[in-house]
């Protein structure tokens, strides 16, 4: 009875921070969705891994304007068939 109750409680602390925990780290989130696929999982243990998810620092990516594109067939024709494309389906843009 005391290992079902320990997945349930696993299983709630889950519920409540998968969403987050997959915010951070796509990898982490498998990782702890594996885990408690075992037989044997630890309240304590389970925090511990959503500790260390907590602790991963946001990244400091910048902004990179791209000045042409980055596929080399979009360019100003291929706007154009594709905006002539849109009309011919009825949609109208306004640019």
């Amino acid at each position: 009875m005391k290992h079902k109750n320990i997945k349930k409680e696993c299983e709630e602390l889950w519920a409540k921070n998968k969403y987050y925990v997959l915010s951070k780290s796509h990898k982490a989130y498998l990782d702890i969705r594996e885990y408690l696929k075992e037989m044997e999982v630890d309240i304590l243990s389970l925090h511990e891994k959503i500790q260390k998810v907590r602790d991963i620092k946001e990244s400091n990516l910048e902004e990179k304007i791209i000045e042409s594109p980055i596929y080399k067939e979009h360019n100003a024709e291929y706007l154009i068939e594709c905006i002539e494309n849109l009309r011919k389906k009825g949609i109208k843009l306004e640019l």
